[in-house]
């Protein structure tokens, strides 16, 4: 059955009651001031049918959509503990253009370039003006193992450190120091630019209980070609373009530090021949993104842990497929779009976001907006297309300018609390869904603009009130049941019309008063 919207209804009523006590009839009762409206919530489900409904019911469309995004989950990636057990390491002393390699095997010397074409472990100290090229032959399968022991590396002509063929590498920042890379723009011309100034072809690690500054001064700081492994290092990135990329993969693993200040992306991984890969998988640790663009960019994103906090100019989580929240704290503070993806899946952790336009925005490639505000509708298809929001735990807080949970397929909660502090504008909605819309599960509240108001269409019970004259931010909002119990409470945190509320707790068929700063402000009966 396909519902009318909520702010049909709301502005039906509105007309024909006059906005006088006791005009309208069922749901719907104002106050004798005509300061508030209350009127039952859109739903074709009432009553414990619809609580008992499950993501199992759910349209072919919703279970493809999150058939594709289980098979996603979990990098098999190529970093193994063995990999940071360093034994006899040569040693290698830099000192300005020059360069002491002890008559190391496996290693050349041109200049201030050192080039490594053996497998092994290599210790650098010192400063150099110059640059580590590591090319081994295919031939040679085993390990490259870099010691940054309080190095400092700049390369005005070229990439700090450049892997142009090696099974493997690892570079490690050694206990207790503090080491840099950086490349420069001196002697560079677009043909001969680094790509960054620590530039992989291969598989590339970077570890170790020491730090390490890396600085792209004309492109990226950190790229491989292949998969991007952090594992427990303290990395520090800054970029003119994008901070830290790995193009099949890039994994944060436990016990790292991840600083970066990125012109461009901060996370990237940008696999674009095989979409299964492309895959930003942060595991856990304390992750800080500045970025000009996207926080975190690919084609699969997937949080199982840690605490990760973007500022991002445009979105601050890009997926082009896929984007999955597990566990860990998610901070979005500030963005244009917070988290957006053809499909999204917040099984548990804190996500807080703050956006300028959508909060949480279901959009595929297609249909994306590529930035900006949406209009009326959210310009997608308004049939189910496999483009899907699921929230089945968790905390999730949305501070949205636009539509604060915006598909352009459908929305499915079964658990967790979602809050949504939407818009103040009446041409977007805190609830903006082009397909069916289900809560069968977990607390939904959903404050925003009128004009352009949704609510749930199945599910379990819910309810909404609209204020004509708007309801000031700071207020304290109580839904409250007959014998007293406070089914649910919202602080607005900005200017709001309409909130909708949908809680297990609520019975279809029931009363409940709209309680305002400690008044009651009308009541509504649950739907």
């Amino acid at each position: 059955m396909t519902f009318p919207r909520l702010h049909q209804l709301v502005l039906a009523m509105v007309a024909a009651a006059g906005l006088t006590a006791g005009c309208a009839a069922g749901a719907t009762e104002t106050t004798a001031d005509a300061a508030v409206t209350a009127t039952a919530a859109a739903s074709t489900e009432t009553g414990a049918a619809a609580a008992d409904t499950t993501a199992a019911d759910t349209t072919a469309a919703d279970t493809t959509a999150a058939d594709d995004q289980s098979s996603t989950g979990g990098v098999d990636d190529h970093d193994k503990d063995e990999d940071h057990e360093v034994s006899d390491a040569a040693s290698i002393t830099l000192d300005g253009t020059s360069v002491s390699a002890a008559s190391a095997d496996g290693v050349t010397v041109e200049g201030s370039t050192i080039t490594i074409t053996a497998s092994g472990a290599y210790e650098f100290s010192g400063s150099l003006s110059g640059g580590i090229v590591v090319a081994v032959p295919d031939s040679d399968e085993g390990l490259v193992q870099l010691v940054l022991n309080g190095a400092a590396i700049t390369n005005d002509g070229g990439s700090a450190i450049r892997v142009e063929s090696a099974e493997e590498v690892v570079v490690i920042a050694a206990d207790g120091t503090s080491n840099s890379l950086a490349d420069g723009a001196a002697g560079t011309t677009a043909e001969t630019a680094p790509g960054a100034a620590l530039d992989s072809a291969s598989d590339l690690t970077i570890t170790g209980a020491g730090s390490l500054d890396v600085t792209g001064n004309v492109n990226d700081a950190i790229s491989s070609s292949d998969g991007l492994v952090i594992s427990g290092a303290t990395v520090t990135a800054t970029a003119v373009d994008d901070g830290i990329r790995g193009k099949d993969y890039l994994v944060v693993k436990e016990g790292s530090t991840v600083t970066v200040d990125a012109g461009g992306d901060a996370l990237k991984s940008d696999n674009e021949e095989d979409t299964a890969l492309g895959v930003v998988e942060i595991r856990t640790g304390i992750i800080e993104l500045t970025a000009g663009t996207d926080g975190i960019d690919a084609n699969h994103v997937t949080v199982s842990g840690g605490d990760t906090v973007i500022t991002a100019a445009d979105d601050g989580v890009h997926a082009e497929l896929t984007i999955t929240i597990d566990d860990g704290l998610v901070t979005v503070t500030e963005s244009n779009e917070a988290i957006e993806s053809a499909v999204i899946t917040i099984n548990g952790g804190t996500v807080d976001v703050t956006s300028s336009d959508d909060g949480i925005n279901v959009s595929g490639a297609a249909n994306s907006s590529g930035g900006g505000r949406g209009g009326p509708g959210g310009g997608g298809s308004t049939a189910d297309n496999g483009q899907q929001l699921v929230i089945t735990g968790g905390t999730v807080t949305v501070n949205s300018g636009g539509d604060g949970l915006d598909a352009n397929g459908s929305i499915l909660i079964t658990g967790g609390t979602t809050t949504v502090f939407g818009p103040t504008e009446q041409m977007n909605g805190a609830l903006d869904v082009d397909g069916t819309f289900e809560v069968s599960g977990g607390v939904l509240l959903a404050g925003g603009s009128a004009g352009m108001a949704e609510a749930p269409d199945s599910g379990q019970a819910s309810l909404s009130a609209t204020w004509n004259s708007g309801l000031p931010a700071g207020s304290s909002v109580e839904v409250v049941a007959g014998d007293g119990t406070v089914v649910a409470r919202f602080a607005s945190a900005k200017t709001t019309q309409t909130l909708v509320v949908s809680a297990p707790e609520l019975v279809a068929g029931e009363n409940y008063d709209i309680v305002v700063d400690g008044t009651t402000a009308g009541s509504v009966t649950a739907g």
